[in-house]
């Protein structure tokens, strides 16, 4: 009799077995069918679908990911489990999870995600970016530097593919910058600050991260007691070329600086100037808030 069983449950395995296998080849049919019309948002349903259904890594599967997510972006995969996404070699789909995971502050499975990284992948230098931060964040700055270095080397030749009228190009262009000042961020945060002094200098003043750059090298040349320059830095914030650039805090920086230097009137004034500049700006925002019922109102 209870042989009986176990073959009644060994054929039910391998029937449902089947029946998986079967499902995961229509869902991939339905999405290729989708993206050879070019149906590409149309294709996703059914490649969740097939991740959901396959339990292992399927080369195939892999493929139509990297196929579709290259044109639709990686947001598509933002909210899939993540016991969805580990079974996806799809560089794409170690990329989404390795970024769950920071998020989750699980950075010790983020660290085992993103191991082998192919250079000619399209978003090796986001892979090699994501590596990077998990490396900072163990405290691994030599190698974090040396992933955003890979990082750079990577996007600069990408975006080389693409002219500077595409938004391609753009998407590069930003990576690049966002390793390139990593590199000063992870000597600063090791506390080599001349270092970091040293990578800050190099950011190009095109680059969209510059003034954040000219931001943060005010504060470690604050950390290095060079005050004055510091100044000379932040001071910068209040020229036409950077007056569209929210940066409050740079206020704070220049009042904190004055103090060290002992320049008292300096310090009332440059609090007198954050007050004018931001303070009706600020009430109007919490006023906003309220009407709408926004908790944000409440942290202001």
């Amino acid at each position: 009799m209870i042989k009986y069983i176990l073959l009644l449950l060994f054929t039910f395995k391998s029937f449902g077995e089947e029946i998986r296998q079967l499902d995961l080849r229509r869902s991939l049919i339905l999405a290729e069918n989708a993206i050879k019309k070019n149906y590409y948002l149309a294709s996703l349903p059914f490649i969740k679908e097939a991740m959901v259904i396959t339990k292992s890594p399927n080369e195939k599967l892999d493929e139509v990911i990297d196929r579709v997510l290259e044109v639709v972006g990686l947001a598509q995969f933002r909210f899939l489990p993540e016991d969805v996404l580990i079974n996806s070699n799809s560089l794409f789909s170690k990329v989404v999870l390795a970024k769950k995971l920071i998020d989750s502050k699980k950075i010790n499975d983020a660290k085992d995600i993103i191991t082998d990284i192919n250079d000619s992948h399209y978003i090796a230098s986001l892979a090699y970016q994501i590596r990077g931060t998990i490396q900072m964040l163990t405290s691994e700055f030599d190698s974090a530097r040396n992933s955003y270095k890979q990082c750079v080397t990577v996007a600069q030749k990408r975006k080389k593919q693409y002219k500077k009228s595409d938004t391609r190009y753009e998407y590069f262009e930003f990576i690049e910058s966002t390793c390139d000042i990593s590199i000063a961020r992870a000597y600063y945060k090791e506390g080599k600050f001349i270092e970091a002094l040293n990578e800050y200098s190099k950011v190009d003043m095109r680059s969209y991260l510059f003034p954040s750059s000219l931001l943060e090298s005010a504060w470690t040349l604050y950390r290095l007691e060079d005050y004055q320059t510091s100044i000379g830095r932040t001071i910068a914030f209040r020229a036409p070329f950077l007056k569209d650039y929210f940066y409050p805090e740079t206020e704070q920086l220049i009042a904190m600086s004055f103090f060290k230097i002992c320049h008292w009137d300096e310090v009332k004034d440059t609090l007198k100037y954050f007050d004018d500049k931001h303070y009706n700006n600020a009430r109007a925002l919490i006023k906003y808030l309220d009407k709408n019922t926004l908790k944000e109102s409440k942290v202001l």
